[in-house]
């Protein structure tokens, strides 16, 4: 094979099928191969000619997959153009996109969603829901495979809104029982995402003929299976339905001794969780039980992280018994830490496992050694990072080792070192609320105000928002809201007053008494109107869009998105608002599952409310010999 044409860049995608289908028996030539097309033979074809826009998808899509890699930079143009070819040849009308098939898009959309804007992404869903699902009845002319593939396809192009999707196959038809169990508990999932009770009810049905039948039906879902299920559906079982669920899965994989055995501990934790799901307590005997059974050797498998999980399960168990698994692990754990002290997050672990079995003072004292570990010396503190900030602080006020009065100099230089280097930025309210704990002292705040304003004389974001959240976690903003309100009176205007604004109204917003996102809407404004450079002024409209975000006013925020988009301009700058924009519609869409999701659980919990006093007055009725109430409260329970 001569390699004339590879080398000067002018190989055909046939020149390529050819040599990969000829047996060559020279090594050489098989690796010169292999570096011509990492050197972008296919971009260049891409990129520098037409003929390939009239090749068939199939061999389009052979070429996205494994012609052009993500992670090599040439390729992303081409890739960008691939997208574009097939928006304006396929995606043009219901016809076209549906005769392609839903196979197709969702593979198109595995291998092209990636490089695609958050505009292109939002129009792909828009036209393939608009093809396949424009309405129910239009659905469901699909096939189960067919359905399952445009869900992946909309998934894939971060479409929030499929759970519908697949409550409705559930519904309407039986193609699904056929399917692994793996499916099985995705439509379990998204049949309680979309609050389907008609969906629920046919999947627990399902499971009970299928699956209940017998200690072999029960076994063939594993025991991560049956958490997701339980997880998804127990809501929509009855009292007696989840009294067969747990007495089934205890025969199946907690039945003696040798089941016991025989359970591994990610088993255990699984069969808990799912016994936990359907009743309160419902694990504790098994895990207990999985504790007595299984020797030393099995335990020291056990991590601290591990176990502190299963504590949780332990609800029913007396302090006693805890006490007696805990002497299990306690040896271990401090024979190690004597050898060689345990990496931080360890101690944190043992820390935690120690809290959940209630032994308040062993927490403490491990979550001081994993605040050793983390930031005792000045090595680690200089290593630290955001996450390290983050856990340690997590760490402490678990076990109530935070508080008005309490710092941690050690912790606040650390602080001071992030805040310094800028890598503080765009974290929760509560995260930074979490981090500022541990600056329970005038001494530790100031350590990390010294680093609070840069070399140009702008405030540092992330440490005024730290700072902030320190504050209110002793109840004492006042005093920063006076500082705050000084360095705005003597700054001289543009971006380093804008930023002031900010961090003045972050600060505003979290007031004591009077806390609400909003609260600060005023300053941001007053900082998009005096920031000179886009970067500054994005900042401040991101801070505004959020609080319409926390208080569920998504419109709102588009219409303020709208507004000021004509104050920015470039493509860099475009590309941020766009991708704001989808990030307000993905909230929109996730504040109306989780609202809708809490309206069903509140319906539920009325059903059953209700349904408890006809039973109570069923009971009445037949100790009284009221023939007629029993009768007709029956007819009304539906028995």
């Amino acid at each position: 094979i001569s390699l004339t044409g590879a080398e000067a860049g002018i190989w055909t995608d046939a020149d390529y099928t050819r040599a990969r289908i000829i047996k060559v028996e020279s090594k050489r030539v098989v690796k010169e191969l292999d570096k011509a097309k990492a050197a972008g033979l296919t971009p260049i074809l891409i990129n520098d000619t037409t003929a390939w826009q009239s090749w068939p998808l199939d061999k389009l899509l052979f070429i996205a997959t494994y012609r052009l890699p993500r992670e090599v930079e040439a390729c992303k143009t081409a890739r960008a153009k691939l997208i574009q070819h097939v928006a304006t040849k396929y995606l043009v009308n219901s016809t076209t996109i549906s005769g392609l098939g839903t196979v197709r898009w969702a593979r198109l959309a595995g291998f092209l969603s990636h490089d695609m804007s958050p505009e292109t992404r939002l129009a792909w869903i828009k036209a393939l829901r608009g093809a396949f699902a424009d309405s129910p009845e239009a659905f469901l002319t699909l096939n189960a495979v067919e359905i399952d593939n445009l869900i992946a396809a909309l998934r894939r192009l971060g479409d929030k809104e499929t759970a519908e999707l697949s409550a409705t196959l559930t519904r309407k038809t039986t193609e699904w029982q056929s399917w692994p169990p793996e499916a099985l508990v995705e439509l379990a999932r998204a049949a309680s995402q979309a609050a389907s009770k008609e969906a629920c009810t046919r999947l627990i049905d399902h499971i009970a003929a299928k699956y209940l039948v017998s200690t072999a039906g029960v076994r063939l879902l594993t025991c991560q299976h049956w958490r997701s299920l339980a997880e998804s559906l127990s809501r929509s079982l009855s009292v007696e339905q989840r009294t067969q669920w747990i007495a089934k899965l205890k025969a199946a994989f907690a039945a003696g001794p040798a089941d016991l055995k025989a359970l591994k501990f990610k088993g255990l934790r699984a069969l808990g969780m799912a016994l936990a799901r359907l009743e309160k307590g419902a694990a504790s005997d098994v895990v207990l039980a999985w504790f007595k059974e299984n020797d030393d050797a099995t335990l020291a498998k056990v991590s601290a992280g591990d176990l502190t999980n299963v504590a949780l399960l332990l609800s029913s168990a007396s302090d006693a018994q805890k006490a007696e698994v805990m002497a299990r692990f306690d040896p271990r754990w401090e024979a190690d830490h004597a050898a060689k002290p345990l990496e931080w997050r360890q101690s944190a672990a043992v820390s935690a496992a120690w809290g959940r079995m209630h032994n308040l003072d062993k927490a403490k004292a491990w979550a001081m050694r994993s605040y050793q570990g983390a930031l005792g010396t000045e090595e680690a503190r200089n290593a630290a990072d955001a996450a390290t900030l983050r856990g340690i602080a997590g760490v402490l006020e678990d076990v109530g080792l935070t508080g008005k009065g309490t710092g941690y100099a050690g912790y606040a230089a650390a602080a001071a070192k992030v805040v310094r280097e800028g890598k503080l930025g765009g974290l929760t309210r509560y995260t930074y609320y979490v981090m500022g704990l541990p600056l329970g002292t005038p001494e530790t705040r100031q350590t990390v105000q010294a680093e609070l304003v840069d070399s140009q004389g702008h405030v540092r974001l992330g440490g005024a928002k730290l700072l902030t959240m320190a504050h209110a976690s002793i109840h004492d903003v006042k005093p920063w809201l006076t500082f705050l309100d000084a360095r705005l009176a003597a700054s001289a205007g543009g971006d380093a007053k804008a930023l002031w604004l900010i961090a003045r109204g972050y600060a505003e917003s979290v007031a004591a008494g009077e806390a609400s996102p909003m609260r600060g809407k005023k300053f941001y404004n007053q900082a998009l109107a005096t920031a000179t450079s886009a970067s500054c002024k994005y900042l401040a409209l991101k801070e505004l869009i959020g609080g319409y975000v926390e208080i569920a006013k998504h419109d709102r925020a588009v219409s303020v998105l709208d507004s000021v988009a004509g104050q920015f301009a470039g493509t860099e700058q475009a590309d941020k608002l766009a991708l704001l924009r989808t990030e307000i519609v993905q909230a929109k869409a996730a504040h109306a599952v989780r609202r809708s999701q809490r309206k069903a659980r509140l319906a539920e919990r009325a059903e059953d409310t209700w349904k408890r006093e006809l039973r109570r007055r069923l009971a009445s009725a037949e100790a009284r010999g009221d023939g007629e109430a029993t009768r007709r409260i029956r007819r009304i329970l539906g028995q």
